[in-house]
């Protein structure tokens, strides 16, 4: 549009009107023009040239950005889901790992029953399973943040 601004214009036009007095032996008289009009605007070429190229730069430089900001999001939304599935696969982890102090502690009970360790074994046990289902149960709230943080990334 601003190119516009800077090119020639061309008007044309017709006009005309016909006079007729009303009298017997008069015969009324026509009488019409056409003119042209031709605009150049040689004033201002040399900065509406620098003008058209700033405009460009500028119009470049906007596409650029959007290409830019495209591939930024993209890439977050990338991150956002790879950090969902490691939050997931720290969870399952966490749930074999708890099922194995589980079972240390269950095999440390009936040692200590029948005599053959210590209780601080059996302490060290127990602390190791409470451990455990403290970093379990950080690994799912984790895992929620990491399934709001991917929906708000993806626009849900």
């Amino acid at each position: 549009m601003k190119k516009s601004d800077y090119m020639p214009t061309v008007g044309v036009g017709v006009n005309g009107y016909y006079l007729d007095q009303f009298e017997k032996n008069n015969k009324g008289a026509f009488n019409g023009m056409i003119y042209a009009t031709v605009s150049i605007p040689i004033s201002d070429w040399w900065g509406g040239k620098h003008k058209l190229n700033e405009l460009k730069t500028k119009e470049e430089i906007a596409k650029n950005t959007q290409k830019e900001n495209e591939g930024l999001l993209k890439l977050q939304m990338e991150k956002a889901w790879t950090d969902l599935n490691e939050a997931h696969d720290k969870i399952q982890l966490l749930e074999e790992t708890l099922a194995q102090t589980e079972e240390n502690l269950k095999v440390n009970q009936n040692s200590y029953t029948i005599g053959l360790i210590q209780l601080s074994d059996l302490l060290e046990a127990q602390a190791l399973k409470t451990e455990t289902e403290d970093k379990l149960t950080e690994a799912k709230s984790t895992y929620k943040v990491k399934i709001a943080d991917y929906l708000k990334v993806t626009g849900r």
